[in-house]
């Protein structure tokens, strides 16, 4: 959601010109820049050299959302999407939980 939309007011400076773009070709204004050029700042204080967009962050997001137990349907509400088969191209299975459904499997069948 755009953030004049919630009430919080826009930058103060001047306003791009209608054809400013970034390297990524979205416009210089939008709020979409705005992000993309957030998350470089922070990779740069992190100090990883690597590049990501704020696409990638949203699949990480919603994997280690995952990974912590938060029900699939709540990551689907936190990542605004109105089908759940969206949501699930956005979560990835790691190893952890592969591991984690390996093990309450086996106490399952043996301890149970």
């Amino acid at each position: 959601m755009c953030g004049a939309r919630l009430g919080v007011p826009r930058r103060p400076g001047p306003a791009p010109g209608p054809h400013a773009r970034t390297a990524g070709g979205r416009r210089a204004g939008s709020a979409t820049a705005r992000r993309a050029a957030a998350l470089k700042q922070l990779l740069q204080l992190a100090e990883i050299d690597k590049d990501a967009r704020v696409h990638d962050a949203r699949h990480t997001a919603a994997t280690l959302l995952l990974e912590q137990g938060v029900d699939i349907r709540v990551i689907q509400a936190v990542l605004g999407h109105s089908q759940l088969t969206t949501t699930k191209r956005y979560t990835h299975i790691t190893e952890t939980l592969a591991i984690e459904a390996a093990g309450r499997t086996g106490r399952a069948l043996w301890d149970g």
